[in-house]
């Protein structure tokens, strides 16, 4: 069974990556797209 430290370090992990995806996809999507790619959202 994994203690009540492992489990929080593994949330913290899961919290992190998620931010930086989420931080990543935000500011490398659709506002850094070429012309030629341009997405409009509706």
């Amino acid at each position: 069974m994994p203690t009540t430290e492992d489990l929080r370090h593994d949330l913290l992990l899961i919290i992190t990556v998620a931010l930086f995806i989420f931080l990543a996809t935000g500011f490398l999507g659709p506002g850094q797209i070429t012309d030629e790619e341009t997405v409009v959202f509706p």
